[in-house]
């Protein structure tokens, strides 16, 4: 995952047209998540849609497998501080879950995975 993350990037991210114009606008109308709430974002790639759900104030758990993406995500996501929460983590891997759990999120989101 690493090797293909900046064409990834390149490719899906902030300037992508498909996914500012059609993916976003409906996970964020289907999440329909208010200020506060809890999201949890699986294959969250270069953490687009985490920040974006910051800026309407939901508190976002962002992870992905990639350790590479996760450092982009953190890099470009510095002005939303704690706001968000980047982890490097398998989305398959039931250790990771269970300690998730105690975190209780109002709604899950995965729009980036394969």
């Amino acid at each position: 995952w690493d090797t293909n993350a900046d064409f990834w990037n390149e490719r899906m991210g902030e300037r992508n047209s498909f996914h500012n114009s059609l993916v976003r606008p409906s996970m964020e109308k289907l999440l329909a998540l208010k200020s506060g709430e809890k999201l949890l974002d699986i294959a969250c790639v270069f953490g687009h849609f985490a920040r974006q759900m910051a800026e309407h104030e939901v508190r976002v758990t962002a992870i992905d497998i990639a350790p590479c993406q996760i450092e982009n995500a953190i890099a470009a996501s510095t002005e939303y501080g704690e706001q968000i929460e980047f982890l490097v983590a398998d989305a398959t891997d039931n250790e990771l879950l269970t300690r998730l759990e105690s975190k209780r999120f109002d709604a899950i989101s995965c729009g980036m995975a394969i």
